[in-house]
This record gives structure tokens, sequence and C-alpha cells, in this order.
């Protein structure tokens, strides 16, 4: 165990207090319908909305 010394705590502060969101590529996967192997994940931790859409290939562009 990590024992470090007692240090005062910081307050974060943020200009969106709620806006925490977490985005994530996943795969490669076998191929589906359209040639998509991959897929991009975006989750909103405050409202609990996630978003996820496939992806053929994983470029810059997309």
């Amino acid at each position: 165990m990590h024992l470090a010394p007692p240090v005062e705590l910081k307050m974060l502060s943020t200009p969106w207090p709620f806006a925490w969101w977490g985005i994530d590529l996943l795969g490669p996967f076998p191929t589906a319908v359209g040639q998509n192997r991959y897929l991009i994940v975006a989750v909103d931790y405050f409202t609990k909305w996630i978003k996820a859409e496939p992806l053929a290939s994983i470029t810059a562009f997309n």
C-alpha cells in the first residue's frame, strides 16, 4: 500500500460543471454489413446518454 502525506484538497472548477463526456474506439471486430469493423461510442455521464456508430475504418476524417 502506498501512503502519501496528507495535503489540502484543491477545488476543481470547470466552465460547464455537468459537461463530462467519454469517447472510446472499439475493435477491430469481424467484418459486418457495410464493411464495418470498428465502433465509436460517446457517453454523456450526466444525462447517461449514449451514442454509438459503426465505422469501416479509423481515419482523421471520421
